[in-house]
């Protein structure tokens, strides 16, 4: 079960640029006895460098892998818990054919993931670089820059970022993973097989919220190609 969550929070200040920017032609048409001119001019240079908005997008991510929406397996897949319950991955490698197929199966496997305002934004790189700079991490094997220079600074990138204050924990990753069952199965249906014991299980959780771990995020991360 998979729920996405997508929530535009930069719609107002967008919908508000644009009524600023229909408003601001006619403004400029004000005839000498104060009388509105109601044609559209272009705007000027200066009318326009005036006009002030934001473009972005605020983001609330969610994805749940057999899970309701407190992190918790649902009931209606016997809990993931049990011989035979659905709550399961199987992976098949290729020439993986011993036994009529072979699987790598996970079992009573549930999960949740949920980002919690994350900001998507266009950006520059800075126009400086800091003390970690270091040129090699722009060169491929031969030592050739991969860009000019070997010098990111000032290139157009995404950035995304979470909203918060240094030193005070907000929740902006809320993670919690299940599986209870490792194992290797064979056969044409290995996923569905229960005949071989597991030897191994995964979970990340926290030993005092329960299922899920948080984790606070400051910052941002500026993501750019060459």
């Amino acid at each position: 079960m998979m729920n996405i969550l997508f929530s535009p929070v930069g719609r107002a200040r967008r919908v508000l640029a644009s009524v600023v920017m229909l408003l601001l032609p006619l403004c400029e048409t004000v005839a000498a006895e104060g009388s509105i001119d109601t044609g559209l001019v272009p705007m000027s240079d200066a009318a326009l460098a005036g006009v002030v908005a934001r473009e972005g997008v605020g983001t609330l991510l969610e994805l749940r892998i057999n899970a309701d929406e407190n992190g918790d397996p649902l009931a209606s897949l016997s809990s993931c818990t049990g011989i035979g319950n659905p709550c399961r991955l199987g992976l098949k490698f290729a020439n993986r054919d011993g036994g009529g197929g072979e699987w790598i199966v996970l079992k009573d496997f549930f999960g949740r993931l949920f980002l919690d305002g994350l900001n998507i934004d266009g950006s520059f790189n800075p126009a400086t670089s800091t003390a970690y700079y270091d040129a090699t991490r722009f060169q491929d094997d031969n030592g050739t820059c991969l860009l000019a220079g070997c010098d990111p600074n000032g290139l157009p990138a995404l950035m995304l970022s979470f909203t918060g204050t240094a030193g005070v924990f907000e929740a902006d990753v809320i993670l919690g993973l299940e599986i209870g069952r490792i194992a290797i199965e064979y056969g044409s249906t290995g996923f569905q097989a229960d005949a071989n014991g597991s030897f191994a299980g995964v979970r990340v959780a926290d030993a005092e919220l329960g299922r899920q771990t948080q984790i606070d995020i400051d910052g941002k991360v500026r993501i750019y190609g060459y």
